[in-house]
Parts: C-alpha cells; sequence; structure tokens
C-alpha cells in the first residue's frame, strides 16, 4: 500500500479540502498544455463557440465553468439521530438554474477519504444538471479484512449496503446501512429545500435506484459494483477501483450475474495505480472488455463511447489524483485538468 495515499489525510478537514496546485512536472505540464488547447477548440469538454461540449446534458459553458452550485454541508445526525458520522459531514450540491438531468449522482469516498473531498467532482456534476452527493457511510478496507476468503468481499459489502448481519469482520446495523443514510438524507434535502427537486430520488426509504449515477472510489469502488450487482443503475463509475479481488483472484460476486447492464459502467483509472493489474482484470470480468484509452491531453469528445479511461499524469498520489480536490493536478486557471473526462464519466447517453 502506498504511504503517499495517506500523507494527505491529516492535511484536509475543511469543506473544500485542500486544493493545492501540485508543481508541474514536464509531463503534467505538456498535457496541462494539450487540455488546454482542446478547451479552446470545444475538443477538451469546453468551450465550441461558445456552447460546452455537445450533449453534456445540453448545459451551457456559462453554466458548466462559472456558476456556483448551492452546496449543502449536513452532518449525519441530523438526517438519522441513530446513525454515526464516520468521517464527516455529507455534502450536497446542486445547480437550480442548469437544466436538470433528473439523475441523481452519488459519490462513495474511500475510506481513508471524507465527504468534502470530492467538491470539485461533485461541482462538475451539479454544474451538468445532476443532482450530487457524496456520502458519509460506513466504508473497511474489505480487501484487507477478506484477503484470499473470496465469498467474503460480497457479504461485507452487502452489510455495508442494507445493514443486514452477514459477515463477522464487519458491523453495520440498518440505521448506519448505506442505504437508510442515503434515503434520511434525500428526505432531509427535500424537506429543508424543496423547491431544489430531491424528492424524485426516493419515496420515503425506497430509493429510485434506477435514476442514480453511483460513484466508488479506491477501496468503495467495490462498493459501487456490490450496488449495481443488486440494483439496475442509471451508470457506475469507478474511480482508482475496484481492485476486488486476493492477487489476481477475483472476489466471487464478480462473475455473478449483474442487474446494472454492462454498457452502464465506466471506469477512470491511473496507469501507476498500483491494483491497476486486478482492477482491469475485474473490468474485464464485468464484461466492459479490455480496451482501455489514454486521455491525456486528448479530444476528449472523440471518445465519447469510452468505457476504460487511464490517464498517465505524474502524480504524487495516483489513486487519490483521478478525484480529490487536494491531489488532483489543476491547470494554470485554477481549475481540475480531469474536468472533461469527469464530464465524459458523467455524460448522458
Amino acid at each position: 500500500m502506498n504511504f503517499q495515499r495517506f500523507v494527505v489525510i491529516g492535511l484536509c478537514g475543511s469543506l473544500w479540502g485542500c486544493v493545492v496546485n501540485p508543481v508541474p512536472t514536464p509531463a503534467t505540464s505538456l498535457a496541462m498544455s494539450a487540455y488546454a488547447q482542446a478547451d479552446a477548440t470545444g475538443e477538451g469538454g469546453g468551450r465550441q463557440n461558445g456552447a460546452d461540449d455537445a450533449g453534456v446534458a445540453g448545459v451551457p459553458t456559462d453554466a458548466a465553468d462559472n456558476v456556483t452550485p448551492t452546496v449543502h454541508e449536513v452532518p449525519v445526525k441530523e438526517t438519522e439521530p441513530a446513525a454515526d458520522q464516520i468521517k464527516g459531514p455529507h455534502l450536497a450540491m446542486v445547480v437550480n438554474t442548469a437544466p436538470s438531468t433528473q439523475k441523481l449522482v452519488v459519490v462513495l469516498p474511500a475510506s481513508t477519504q471524507q465527504p468534502s473531498d470530492y467538491s470539485l467532482f461533485l461541482q462538475t456534476a451539479a454544474r451538468m444538471g445532476h443532482r450530487a452527493i457524496a456520502l458519509d457511510f460506513t466504508n473497511e478496507s474489505v480487501n484487507v479484512a477478506c484477503g484470499a476468503e473470496l465469498n467474503c468481499y460480497e457479504a461485507m459489502r452487502l452489510e455495508i449496503l442494507d445493514g443486514q448481519d452477514r459477515s463477522s469482520k464487519i458491523k453495520v446495523n440498518f440505521s448506519n446501512s448505506l442505504q437508510n443514510r442515503l434515503a434520511q438524507l434525500l428526505v432531509w434535502l427535500d424537506k429543508k429545500y424543496p423547491s431544489e427537486g430531491w424528492h424524485q430520488f426516493a419515496t420515503g426509504s425506497a430509493l429510485h435506484w434506477e435514476k442514480f449515477v453511483i460513484v466508488g472510489h479506491y477501496t468503495s469502488a467495490g462498493e459501487a459494483g456490490i450496488i449495481a450487482k443488486v440494483q439496475n443503475v442509471a451508470r457506475v463509475i469507478f474511480l482508482g477501483g475496484p481492485n476486488e479481488a486476493y492477487g489476481m483472484q477475483l472476489a466471487a460476486w464478480i462473475n455473478a450475474t449483474h442487474l446494472t447492464k454492462a454498457d452502464s459502467y465506466r471506469a477512470f483509472v491511473h496507469e501507476n495505480d498500483d491494483g491497476i493489474a486486478a482492477i482491469k482484470a475485474v473490468c474485464t470480468a464485468l464484461g466492459l472488455g479490455n480496451s482501455w484509452t489514454n486521455l491525456d491531453g486528448a479530444a476528449v469528445l472523440k471518445y465519447g463511447s469510452t468505457k476504460l479511461m487511464l490517464t498517465a499524469l505524474t502524480l504524487n498520489a495516483p489513486t487519490l489524483g483521478v478525484v480529490i480536490d487536494s491531489v488532483t493536478p489543476m491547470s494554470a486557471e485554477g481549475k481540475p485538468i480531469y474536468t472533461a473526462i469527469w464530464r465524459l464519466l458523467l455524460k448522458q447517453n
């Protein structure tokens, strides 16, 4: 396990994390230049004669780039008194002026991170017309707990999801379950901000999974995968994962039937991720193929149907750098370099 992944944890405690522009290396600077050129020509997910990406939820460039989302930082116990706050408050964002996609983006933070570490990704989603949430939930490193017990992965992840006792390696009750936390947060948001459209994603405790875009980062990519196994969701996005394996022995649930179709999966991973071999094997087993495309500096719009995306920019923490505020590379204008790729991941078919 890479020690560098944990260095930033003690540095990022505020709502907006620690948005730091890394010192560009030659490789990063070259990619920054390429992204900037593509953005200027409309090929990198930015401006094109005054318009944003054609087909990216139809959001104009001004909304995509300049509108500040409405932000709600919500303590867990305000939504569910019987639940514990694990890392930090839930984080929710919306741009009310953007045409709604009627989709809810739910980011499941890595076990080393908290919801506020994903604010830049949430901003991108909200500006596209999605409602967006980063959820605080009980999250453990399932790989470490299960090891070579390949049936253990599903039992742990399902208990995290619904709170039913399935595994001796974790204890999650219903109040602390992921789906209860999510349902109670949506109920709270709708009651507190009824004009923002949160009501469309849940009826009481019943979640409307078909409207959900589930985003799992690092250790939570497997949790996103297990949700897609048992629920039919609009999209599943893996960021820096899922390394759901012991060596190259895949967790048993990977090869089972999944309710979410393979066409609805996307993955974005750094080429230097410690778990890259296992991640690729998992994605292949899930039916996503094995054709990975490096999009560094690319005219991203040309890759609209790409499911498996790579980056090779020089980063201090490759697994975190694909999405975490404090590590993801920034342009000279102070915008995340990966914005165009994030939009591609989130783009509706």
